[in-house]
């Protein structure tokens, strides 16, 4: 049967069953649910609803993704500015910033 088909794609990858599993336990009556319903009207409706959020979930992962990728190289840089300043602490030798302060100082400085 289609429903049977259906569990038998979700239980073989065990990846996909356990999202399913606890995300939604009742995945299965609600398969069952789906291929019962008789109103083609309602079941477009319900099809488009699903397909919709779907790509609203998919536009919100971009911009998180993107988001976490801009303050994981911000803190690269912070790493490894602090990472020097430490070496040249530790060694007693300075650090040439000028560059730097006159950046700041002409608000060209990013994050």
């Amino acid at each position: 049967s289609t429903a049977k088909n259906i569990e038998d794609n979700i239980v073989s990858d065990p990846t996909k069953h356990s999202v399913i599993e606890g995300a939604c336990p009742n995945w299965r009556e609600n398969v069952r649910y789906a291929l019962a319903q008789t109103d083609k009207e309602g079941v477009q409706d319900a099809l488009h609803h699903v397909t919709s959020t779907k790509g609203r979930l998919a536009a919100a992962k971009k911009k998180m993704l993107d988001l976490f990728c801009r303050q994981e190289v911000v803190l690269q840089l912070h790493e490894t500015s602090l990472k020097e300043s430490l070496r040249h602490l530790t060694s007693g030798s300075q650090i040439d910033t000028s560059n730097s302060l006159s950046a700041i100082a002409s608000g060209d400085e990013q994050e």
